[in-house]
């Protein structure tokens, strides 16, 4: 046994989104990300009706990875990566837009149905006899 104890110079730098500690010349990076809280507490009352905005709005932590547009009754949100621990809240906030998940490998996707608006028929004054 070694009769004096060692201590190593072990550096802390903050970053925006975690640290890098350096111990002895060797670095390791902590990202922290904010703690998910369901999106049903954190989402104002009343139902909204989907838009690419909104989605935007309610997905904009998650934005970077991934790809949201609208086309013919529906919106799209496209992962661009594989979305790990992302996925609960982002299936979360797709669910509450009335949305599913399709998976098919590298084709996954969300889907969130979006109601056209009908243009109201005339009434006809004709009356049946």
């Amino acid at each position: 046994m070694c009769g004096y104890k060692v201590k190593p110079r072990i550096e802390v730098t903050p970053r925006e989104n975690g640290a890098v500690i350096t111990a002895e010349g060797i670095e390791i990076e902590i990202k922290v990300k904010p703690q998910w809280k369901s999106f049903r507490e954190r989402a104002a009352p009343g139902e909204e009706k989907p838009t690419v905005e909104s989605l935007r709005r309610d997905l904009s932590p998650y934005l970077k990875d991934l790809d949201i547009h609208g086309d013919e009754g529906k919106i799209t949100v496209k992962p661009r990566r594989y979305l790990g621990g992302d996925f609960p809240p982002v299936a979360e906030i797709v669910e509450y837009y009335g949305g599913s998940y399709i998976s098919e490998g590298r084709n996954s996707r969300f889907i969130i149905p979006v109601e056209e608006k009908k243009e109201e028929e005339p009434e006809d004054d004709m009356i049946e006899i």
